[in-house]
């Protein structure tokens, strides 16, 4: 188990943590899912925001899960990463390769 695992179910025993993180883990695995197909499909934060008629910015404030995203934009996303939605919305295990690389 790496280190970030380890360190976020130690936190989880906190009630008002375990709640904010639950109030917020949709946003996460979104952000997860996008940065892991993207890196997938070998593309740059600048390539997927040329996809769509974006800035890089955008797409790292996405990736960092600052960003508000709505139901047409994951739609957008999930077209330019030429994946289902459901790739982006569900959690995968996958995803969570991106943190020990």
């Amino acid at each position: 188990m790496s280190y970030l695992k380890k360190k976020l179910e130690e936190r989880l025993k906190d009630p008002k943590f375990r709640q904010e993180w639950e109030d917020s883990e949709l946003e996460y695995v979104i952000a997860r899912n996008i940065i892991h197909l993207r890196k997938k499909k070998h593309l740059t934060q600048i390539e997927l925001a040329e996809a769509l008629k974006t800035k890089q910015s955008v797409i790292s404030r996405i990736e960092n899960a600052n960003q508000n995203l709505s139901i047409d934009t994951i739609k957008e996303i999930a077209k330019a990463l030429d994946v289902n939605v459901m790739e982006i919305v569900r959690e995968s295990p996958e995803t969570y390769e991106i943190e020990s690389k």
